[in-house]
This record gives structure tokens, C-alpha cells and sequence, in this order.
């Protein structure tokens, strides 16, 4: 199959690599979409050939499931977690795998054709969701909620959220979702332009206080 390695500074090829096997637990995911994190900048700026492949916002159709799989099968849409617990504590068994006290990987190889990853990292896609829409909700959607979900905000608040990429206009979005007026803060204009364009009722706002500040600088 093909996949994306690095070979030294600003030296990216495609190339030539053995197919994926699925473990026990393991399905195999045919990439259809991933994203560009600002932390896969790494992958552009390395000094000599590496191992390890960028791309952790993976969404794809599984075509094949490995022994002990019950949830999932050929042809499933999914989008995948990238962080991998140990799949037993209690943290694991709840989901959250961030939170897991023995072991936490960050999976990456998603410049693959395909790839290998635990049945439990993986999400159903709703029929209405592109693969590109299932590619960014876990870390680009994800990381601005849980950062909400810690918050009391509500309808009235105001928000403002520093930094219009990505996780900004998420950010912005979620908070609009929950009746909030946001002040979308950004140094690039076209940014500023694109969070009062592109988010129903997110509203550009200078000079006012905000009772909530995220930062969203991706």
C-alpha cells in the first residue's frame, strides 16, 4: 500500500509499504480522510528518515475486522480516536482514554492507504457525515468541547475566543450552540472574516467584556 514518509527537512515521499494486519481487537480502516494537525508540523522539519508517520484525525470505511471484533464489520464509516489506553481500567472502559493511568499512545500513521486500530477507538459515522466532517470531529471538534464542557456557560454569556484556525472556529461554533455571543479574536483578517462569515450568529465584537476566555490559537 502506499503511505507518506519522511525523509529529512521538507522531504515528503510516497512509498511502497506492506499492508496492515488486524490484531485481536483490531479492525482495519481504509482512510478516506485525514487531517492536517498543527502538530504534524514536525513531520515537514525532520532531520533524517522516520519510522513513524504523521496524521491522527483519521475517518474511513473498515475492510476488514481481526479476531474477537463484535462491534464492527466490513463496510462500517468510522472515525477513529487516536489516543489508546490500555482498554481495561475503568477510565478505558468508560471511553476515556486520555484519562487512562496505565498506558496513553497517540496513534498516528494516518498518511496511510490503510491502518490498524483498536474496534474500541473507532466511531460510527451518522449516514448525514462526510468522511472529511468524521475526520476532525475527535480532536478538532473535541478538544474545544471538553474545554466547554468544563464551563457553566449558557444563553446571555459572552465568550471570546483568541485564535480563528480550526479549533477556534469549532470552539466558536460549540459556543454559539449554547446560546452564547462570542468575540472571534484574531490577528490574520481573513481569519476574523471567515468566524463572522461561516458560524450562524458568532458575532465579531471588540471593546466588550467576556465573562469566558478559551484559547483556540490552532
Amino acid at each position: 500500500m502506499k503511505q507518506v514518509q519522511a525523509f529529512g527537512p521538507q522531504d515528503l515521499r510516497v512509498v511502497d509499504v506492506p499492508e496492515p494486519a488486524a490484531g485481536a481487537g483490531e479492525v482495519i480502516v481504509e482512510v478516506r480522510a485525514c487531517g492536517i494537525c498543527g502538530s504534524d508540523k514536525w513531520f515537514w522539519n525532520v532531520e533524517r528518515h522516520s519510522e513513524y508517520v504523521a496524521g491522527h484525525e483519521v475517518a474511513g470505511l473498515v475492510t476488514a475486522v481481526g479476531p474477537g471484533v463484535r462491534s464492527l464489520q466490513p463496510g462500517d464509516r468510522v472515525a477513529v480516536n487516536n489516543v489508546k489506553g490500555c482498554g481495561e481500567c475503568p477510565a478505558c472502559l468508560e471511553g476515556a482514554f486520555i484519562r487512562c493511568p496505565n498506558t496513553v499512545e497517540h496513534m498516528g500513521f494516518g498518511f496511510s492507504e490503510r491502518i490498524a486500530v483498536p474496534e474500541r477507538n473507532c466511531l460510527l459515522l451518522d449516514p448525514s457525515l462526510s468522511y472529511e466532517q468524521g475526520a476532525l470531529l475527535f480532536d478538532n471538534w473535541g478538544t474545544p468541547y471538553s474545554a466547554l464542557a468544563r464551563t457553566s456557560m449558557g444563553p446571555g454569556d459572552w465568550a471570546a475566543v483568541t485564535g480563528c484556525g480550526p479549533i477556534g472556529l469549532a470552539a466558536i461554533g460549540l459556543a454559539v450552540q449554547r446560546g452564547a455571543r462570542v468575540a472571534a479574536v484574531d490577528p490574520i483578517a481573513e481569519r476574523r472574516q471567515y468566524a463572522g462569515v461561516s458560524v450562524v450568529r458568532a458575532d465579531l465584537i471588540s471593546g466588550k467584556k467576556c465573562g469566558t476566555v478559551g484559547n483556540s490559537a490552532g
